[in-house]
């Protein structure tokens, strides 16, 4: 009778049928259940009924362990820990780039007469040559000034080179992304960490979070001087500043890991420069070293090169799925049963294995792909088996929401889905 009372009140509060709760009930003591945190209800419900399942065929089968997938930036933290770490290489000097080659990297692989899709300030179309002429020249003064030794902050803040140099190659990062996508602005901003070693890089990586963890939270606004415009012209970027652990994402790792799961991150950020923050101990998330996934540079004696790694897939949308299937399927057999992310960069992998049993969306508000993803979790909330969740977010506080709708940066009202979707 007590059960069947349990059964019923799990199955009113998460909007599950009495079967799904039934599965959430029928557990030995061995199988934990998630932190309750900040989770959306009837998501958690639905998660500890995989996980239980999950468990339960483990123990039958023996050889077959579950595993989860998750996507990094903006999905298991709040923002993006390569985006913050180029705003830190920008306000540290941290560049290991001659600044004889310095256009060159930048330039590389970027068709130089092609023109950004985002106007100047003075509402002109530079091109990507212009822009690259800019920031090498800034480049080149700034290294020249600060050579011996690093820059105070207050000595950057007070030079107009630094401010056209912050503006312009951020401006640059963000045109490529809009005008040619991820597929050539993924690999263009990770090639700015050509020259370090991993010891050097994970140094790095290490005081861009720390920094990052202990901003606040904003749409940073840059411009560069209006009296010195350049070949490219005055340029105005946002860039999202300060990152957020988020508790619920490691504990529900935690939770899986102590279930029988393997956990991968998979994401379209630098590999090394997510495995700091997926895998030191302070930051809380434990994931070993080599269940993280992400883009790879070329190597030459343990130093990085401003090249990608040749045969391996460009970890983004179809490319996480490539690489899902050549590090995970081919040694396992079968796909996630968990898959968790954010964006039309994980849309291909939140929707095309058989074998996920739920996926994970966090609101942003996305259209797009994602979008349509994110309109079939809200139809199927209330629903048994529901193929795919939606997780709410505050993205003023970094904190989630107990509840699908997603608070925006400066705003007073809470949104289910995008305007567009």
């Amino acid at each position: 009778m007590k059960d069947a009372m349990q059964i019923g009140a799990i199955a009113a509060m998460g909007c599950l049928t009495p079967a799904d709760a039934a599965v959430q009930t029928a557990t030995t003591s061995s199988v934990g259940m998630l932190d309750p945190g900040r989770w959306e209800p009837s998501a958690r419900f639905r998660i500890e009924s995989i996980i239980r399942k999950s468990a339960l065929e483990e123990a039958e089968q023996r050889f077959h362990r579950p595993y989860a997938v998750f996507d990094w930036d903006n999905t298991s933290i709040v923002n993006d820990t390569e985006e913050a770490l180029l705003l830190y290489q920008i306000e540290t000097l941290a560049f290991h780039i001659p600044s004889d080659k310095f256009i060159e990297v930048i330039l590389q692989n970027v068709p130089s007469s092609t023109a950004s899709a985002i106007p100047n300030e003075r509402g002109k179309f530079s091109t990507f040559h212009s822009l690259a002429v800019d920031v090498s020249a800034d480049y080149t003064a700034l290294k020249q000034r600060f050579a011996s030794l690093p820059p105070a902050p207050d000595e950057l803040q007070a030079s107009p080179r630094f401010h056209s140099f912050r503006a312009k190659l951020l401006f640059l990062y963000s045109a490529l992304d809009e005008t040619l996508g991820p597929n050539v602005a993924y690999p263009w901003v990770i090639n700015l960490l050509s020259g370090y070693t991993l010891d050097g890089l994970a140094r790095l990586a290490e005081e861009s979070n720390d920094t990052a963890l202990g901003d606040a939270l904003q749409l940073a606004v840059f411009r560069s001087p209006e009296d010195a415009p350049g070949a490219a012209g005055p340029v105005k970027v946002e860039h999202r500043r300060g990152i957020r652990i988020t508790s619920e994402i490691a504990s529900t790792m935690h939770t899986l890991r102590a279930n029988g799961f393997d956990v991968y991150v998979v994401s379209a950020s630098l590999e090394p420069v997510v495995a700091v923050f997926a895998s030191l101990p302070k930051y809380g998330y434990g994931i070993p070293r080599e269940h993280v996934f992400g883009l790879r540079m070329e190597e030459v004696n343990g130093t990085l090169q401003p090249y990608y790694r040749r045969n391996w897939p460009l970890v983004w949308g179809p490319g996480k799925v490539q690489l899902i299937r050549e590090q995970m399927i081919s040694a396992k057999g079968y796909g996630p049963t968990l898959v968790f992310g954010d964006s039309d960069g994980d849309f291909e992998m939140l929707s095309q294995f058989p074998d996920t049993a739920t996926g994970i969306i966090v609101n942003r508000l996305k259209s797009g792909k994602i979008g349509s993803l994110c309109r079939k979790a809200v139809e199927q909330s209330s629903k048994s088996g529901a193929r795919f969740l939606l997780q709410g977010r505050n993205e003023s506080t970094g904190l989630w929401r107990p509840e699908q709708t997603t608070l925006d940066l400066h705003v007073t009202q809470a949104k289910l889905l995008a305007d567009k979707t």
